[in-house]
């Protein structure tokens, strides 16, 4: 996640702005409490454990499909693909 994105939230869901005296997101309607730095870096956690599981998951569903890469190595599978490092 680029810090970009963690700006946003915190600009969005946790400072407060003296004009609305609430953050743009309780404004907007989209969350009824205050977020804090914690509770990003959690939803931030759930998020890269969710994508992590699709990874394996996916991985371990089409690793018997020979999946064509390049004209080099046109019968790699895609369990070559799927190795733990590229899952971290």
């Amino acid at each position: 996640m680029s810090a970009i994105s963690l700006y946003f939230m915190f600009y969005n869901f946790c400072k407060i702005h003296k004009a609305l005296r609430v953050t743009p997101a309780m404004e907007a309607g989209i969350s009824k409490m205050l977020w804090e730095i914690s509770d990003i870096c959690r939803e931030v956690k759930l998020i890269a454990q969710t994508l992590k599981r699709l990874q394996i998951i996916s991985c371990k569903r089409f690793q018997r499909w020979p999946v064509h890469v390049n004209a080099s190595q046109p019968n790699q599978n895609i369990s070559n693909l799927c190795t733990t490092n590229s899952l971290k």
